[in-house]
């Protein structure tokens, strides 16, 4: 018997071993697919192949880590991560590339039933935490709020502008529910 993780309560559980062609050394159910055929992931062929001796779907510079559900693009800016609990899918187009990376990671994450908590855009990347994105949102609400205090500005456009800001705060309050769920677990 070995343990794995569940994927969407995150607690272990036991798998029995199997037999195969009457051998008796038994082995896990999660090695049977991948050495039948090579990038199929339980038994699934996926958009992006699996890798079983580095245990991650990777393609073309993008690697998604399905144990510890985080994602990067080259190797270092990290646009899926696991923080506090919540899955969290950075939206933000760091460039033409990654944003192709994005969206094989997110067509992956529908095929496995991965299920995104927050969408939030996080200019400098998940690996250095959320504080890119607050003051990215902060910063949009400010120049949103300077262009609808402009003299011409029009009517129709500060209600368009009114309703970006409102986004914006909606990002502010779910980095904090994120930010918070964290202290909330240590107490």
């Amino acid at each position: 018997m070995s343990n794995v993780i569940d994927l969407f309560t995150r607690q272990a559980i036991v798998v029995e071993p199997l037999l195969i062609n009457n051998h008796d050394k038994p082995e896990s159910v999660l090695d049977l697919p991948i050495r039948k055929e090579k990038g199929l992931y339980l038994g699934r062929k996926l958009s992006m192949p699996f890798y079983s001796k580095l245990a991650l779907f990777k393609a073309s510079n993008v690697y998604f880590d399905i144990e510890r559900t985080q994602a990067w693009s080259y190797g270092w800016w990290r646009f899926v991560d696991f923080i506090n609990g919540y899955v969290v899918f950075n939206t933000y187009r760091y460039s033409s590339s990654t944003s192709r990376h994005q969206s094989k990671v997110l067509k992956l994450l529908r095929e496995l039933d991965i299920k995104i908590d927050f969408w939030l855009e996080v200019p400098g990347g998940l690996q250095d935490g959320l504080a890119s994105a607050k003051e990215l949102y902060l910063d949009r609400i400010a120049r949103l709020g300077r262009e609808m205090d402009k003299p011409r500005s029009k009517k129709e456009k500060n209600i368009e502008r009114l309703y970006d800001i409102e986004e914006c705060h909606n990002a502010l309050t779910n980095i904090e529910l994120i930010e918070n769920s964290k202290l909330n677990e240590g107490a």
